[in-house]
């Protein structure tokens, strides 16, 4: 059985969707400065609920981000959640539970999860073909953006 993709985890093209992670986004330089922070106070924490719990419930950064968003490779742009439950370490519990929306999926994540895993590489190659960082990419997967190209294109 082949492994599922995820599209907020796209490793095959090294991006990672941080659109539902937040509201209202500022800009990408205030993101970048938000992720830096929580990447500082992630290191003094080795308890994932006490790090989760440093700041109010449903709280975000100025930036629109979520407090608990920590980057994984800065260089790469690989931003991750620790509180997720497909982390190790966490055992399978997920940490987000009652803080934020882990139930949600934005229609990007939502129609691509649905797809033949034929139609799932068209849309990775239509990705690829866009050369984005990965603030793009969470913008345009969250707001759908990507996703009505992709279809308008009949690719």
């Amino acid at each position: 059985m082949e492994k599922q993709r995820n599209i907020c985890q796209l490793e095959e093209l090294g991006l990672s969707c941080i659109g539902c992670c937040g509201f209202d986004f500022t800009d990408k330089k205030e993101v970048i400065e938000a992720l830096d922070k929580n990447t500082v106070e992630f290191e003094d924490f080795s308890d994932m609920a006490e790090f989760r719990d440093r700041h109010p419930k449903d709280i975000l950064r100025i930036s629109g981000i979520c407090y608990n968003l920590v980057w994984k490779d800065k260089g790469k742009g690989i931003i991750f959640c620790p509180l997720h439950s497909d982390l190790p370490g966490n055992k399978g519990k997920d940490l987000r539970e009652r803080h934020c929306h882990p139930e949600h999926l934005c229609r990007t994540a939502y129609e691509f999860s649905r797809w033949s895993m034929e139609k799932q590489d068209r849309f990775v190659r239509f990705l690829r073909s866009k050369d984005m960082d990965w603030y793009e990419y969470s913008i345009s997967i969250d707001d759908g953006s990507l996703l009505d190209e992709f279809d308008k294109k009949k690719v």
